[in-house]
């Protein structure tokens, strides 16, 4: 019987397994309305004119 705090080479993973780089997991957080809204503004103050005209025109035909 093993001594509590002891351990085997045999309990250990493979050496390829430590060696894999972990994976970092992105999810985008949802905005709020009043973040969205900022966020937006933020991004319609950054184009020029001809962007702002196209990007108002295609939000008129999906009915916003």
């Amino acid at each position: 019987m093993r001594e509590e705090g002891t351990y085997l080479g045999r309990d250990c993973p493979p050496e390829e397994d430590k060696k894999k780089a972990p994976v970092a997991s992105f999810s985008p957080r949802k905005m709020k309305g009043k973040d969205a809204h900022t966020h937006i503004k933020a991004l319609v103050a950054l184009m020029d004119e001809d962007e702002k005209e196209a990007l108002f025109k295609a939000a008129e035909e999906e009915g916003f």
